[in-house]
């Protein structure tokens, strides 16, 4: 910008002179260049023309020729020639026979500038060269008819060159009465802009403050967030670990049931058992009594054999062999009897112990099946209360994961929250970065205002407007177009009437009507968009948007 403005500070001519002279050179050379390239191509379509209709010519003659050699018919050959030669594109023709003797030759045109030949062979019939045909032939007529094309594009271009230099000159008349009216409201408007610089800057230097304070606070939010998270998850692993515990413990509170179960099943095939001990001692009374009737035997065989022995005494000599028979029977049924008593007094014992075992299982089975009972519902009660823990556990976990969640949006709501205040923040930068700007531009815009006066009136007539220029109706028209101070921007407006000051310029510039400058509002927005666009920001990102609410 300052480049433009020294360049408009540097120049002495007014805006006029720059315009005109310049436009005007170069619609000449356009229409001169245009016009030379017209006239050009129109010279070498009539060169082909003349060529193409030469080139008929002399296939015409050819075969004309050829039948006048063969006949010795100059006559004929001579009427067509002088008619040709007639035209202005011919200058001559000469005819040869095979000899290379001159048949037959049209009177010359003279010296004739641009001049070409042709020359063709002659045949008959048979395809034998019978003679040659020399045509000379000029291009005046082609170029006559461009120096004339030449003639009108001249004067036509001397036409539209008086044309454009008349419209170039009104136009800068139009444009210059709206630029210097521009100008008295830039350096209005620049006073203006650098005061609402210094308040966007002080803005913009308090929301900096802002926005790193909070940048800091959600900093540490985030932070507590990630440790809370960190805690949540590592609950959620050991609620995992009770719930594979609590499962592990139920499965082998189902398997102590089973277990007991077995066991009273195990107490009730011993107490099956126990029957049949008391079966046996039913046994063992049985062969008590049966060996009471063997002592009943053995006391009733020492009968016999003490009758016997008796019976044997009484018979002297004769019952010796007997008596030793009897005595043997009676050792023999003594001996029955001491193995009798041994054998009942086993039995007693034995029924005796045996009893007293039956007593005891049928004691200890009982006891068992108590304690079995006992300990199966216990077991029963373990496993309902591991099931309802279970349970409990399962839903502190799904609490958990859900707080998990929750938290885990939190972190990331807060993290995005880190990143608007970052981004408001330099927002924020960028405003002070840009009200700087903006009052450096005001600087510049003052010294385009001036360097515009100049550019249009030209130093001269700077000298000759005197110290109010803005007063001159030669330039600036009648008082009903000068500019109210009064309805020169304030404060209140900002830039806005800055930014409709273009719209009044194009307005006047397409048009008479009278421009329209908007609402408050509109020029508000307007300026609102320019910085936008100065920011380099979309301002249709919904977070700008966001941004710009708040």
């Amino acid at each position: 910008m300052m480049k433009v403005t020294d360049h408009l500070m540097a120049k002495n001519r007014s805006i006029g002179n720059r315009i005109i002279i310049p436009v005007n050179l170069f619609i000449a050379i356009f229409l001169i260049v245009v016009g030379y390239v017209q006239v050009r191509n129109q010279a070498i379509v009539l060169k082909n023309g003349a060529d193409v209709k030469v080139d008929s010519v002399a296939s015409a003659l050819e075969v004309l020729a050829s039948v006048a050699i063969k006949n010795q018919d100059k006559i004929s050959l001579a009427k067509v020639t002088t008619q040709l030669v007639q035209d202005h594109v011919v200058d001559g023709i000469v005819f040869l026979d095979s000899t290379g003797s001159v048949f037959y030759e049209s009177s010359p045109k003279g010296e004739v500038p641009n001049r070409a030949q042709i020359s063709r062979d002659l045949f008959n019939e048979e395809g034998t060269v019978i003679g040659r045909m020399d045509l000379a032939y000029n291009y005046n007529g082609a170029l006559f008819e461009a120096r004339q094309s030449i003639a009108v594009v001249i004067a036509v271009v001397l036409g539209i060159q008086v044309l454009m230099s008349i419209l170039i000159l009104l136009l800068v008349r139009r444009i210059v009465q709206p630029l210097n009216r521009m100008r008295h409201q830039l350096e209005k408007g620049t006073t203006v802009n650098e005061e609402t610089s210094l308040t966007l800057k002080s803005s913009a230097e308090q929301l900096s403050s802002s926005s790193a304070a909070q940048a800091s606070s959600v900093q540490e939010s985030v932070s507590a967030m990630a440790e809370m998270k960190s805690m949540i998850s590592q609950t959620a692993g050991h609620v995992n670990e009770c719930q594979r515990m609590s499962e592990t413990v139920r499965d082998r509170t189902q398997d102590g049931s089973r277990i007991m179960g077995d066991m009273a099943s195990s107490m009730e095939s011993i107490e099956g058992s126990n029957q049949q001990l008391a079966g046996l001692v039913e046994i063992i009374g049985e062969i008590r009594n049966k060996t009471k009737i063997i002592n009943d035997i053995v006391f009733k065989t020492q009968l016999l054999s003490f009758n016997a022995s008796i019976e044997a005494a009484r018979a002297g000599q004769h019952g010796r062999g007997f008596a030793v028979v009897a005595e043997e029977v009676g050792n023999l049924a003594q001996m029955s009897g001491k193995a009798s008593k041994e054998i009942e007094s086993l039995l007693v014992n034995s029924h005796q112990q045996v009893h007293g075992m039956i007593d005891d299982v049928q004691k200890k089975v009982k006891e068992g099946k108590e304690v079995t009972e006992e300990a199966l519902g216990t077991f029963n009660n373990i496993s309902q209360q591991i099931l309802s823990i279970s349970e409990k556990i399962r839903q502190i976990g799904d609490a958990t994961k859900e707080q998990e969640l929750g938290v885990e949006e939190t972190s990331k709501s807060m993290t995005e929250l880190d990143r608007t205040a970052q981004n408001n923040n330099q927002a924020a930068r960028n405003m002070s970065a840009l009200a700087e700007k903006a009052k450096v531009q005001g600087e510049e815009l003052r010294k385009i205002a001036q360097g515009l006066q100049t550019l249009v009136v030209g130093k001269k007539g700077l000298r000759d407007l005197g110290k109010t220029p803005f007063r001159n109706k030669d330039y600036w028209g009648d008082k009903k177009d000068e500019i109210d101070p009064g309805a020169l921007p304030s404060k209140a407006q900002s830039g806005g009437d800055m930014l409709s000051l273009v719209d009044r310029i194009l307005v006047r510039h397409k048009g008479k009507t009278k421009p329209q400058v908007g609402t408050k509002e509109d020029q508000v927005g307007r300026l609102d968009r320019k910085v936008v666009s100065m920011s380099g920001v979309n301002a249709d990102d919904e977070s700008f948007k966001k941004k710009k609410a708040k």
